[in-house]
């Protein structure tokens, strides 16, 4: 019985997920009680600046990967955004931009304060972006 319930909750979750990152709010609201931290970083990961606002303004959580997620995707003003108000992060974040090659994402979150660590360097040679090592802001690397 307890797998079922498991599955039960599951479903709708998935259905927030990817209400959040097709920018379908009136899904999104079907599903408002299944909402967690992942359904914000759904709609980043997919550049949902709309959805994430959506999400924002009616008290859904957000953490590190909404951040993260933005920048894996090079959704700049998603990022931006979600800096602006409050949203954390992490050295992932640059990490994600390194390995996407989101050069520009990359630039703002570090001049913007977002910690890396070698993983930056290293994302962004796993993901084949050496022009991301030898970029100004990527001193460190």
């Amino acid at each position: 019985m307890a797998d079922d319930e498991t599955a039960a909750e599951v479903e709708p979750l998935a259905a927030a997920r990817e209400a959040a990152g097709s920018g379908d709010t009136t899904a999104l609201e079907r599903y408002r009680r299944s909402w967690d931290a992942s359904v914000c970083a759904a709609a980043a990961a997919a550049g949902q600046l709309a959805s994430l606002q959506f999400l924002r303004s009616r008290g859904c959580a957000w953490d590190e990967d909404t951040c993260s997620l933005a920048a894996d995707g090079g959704h700049l003003a998603v990022l931006q955004w979600a800096r602006e108000n409050g949203a954390p992060w992490h050295e992932s974040t640059c990490a994600a931009a390194a390995e996407g090659g989101h050069l520009e994402v990359l630039r703002w979150a570090h001049e913007n304060g977002c910690p890396w660590d070698e993983s930056t360097c290293s994302s962004a040679a796993d993901g084949g972006h050496l022009e991301v090592r030898r970029a100004p802001a990527s001193t460190e690397c």
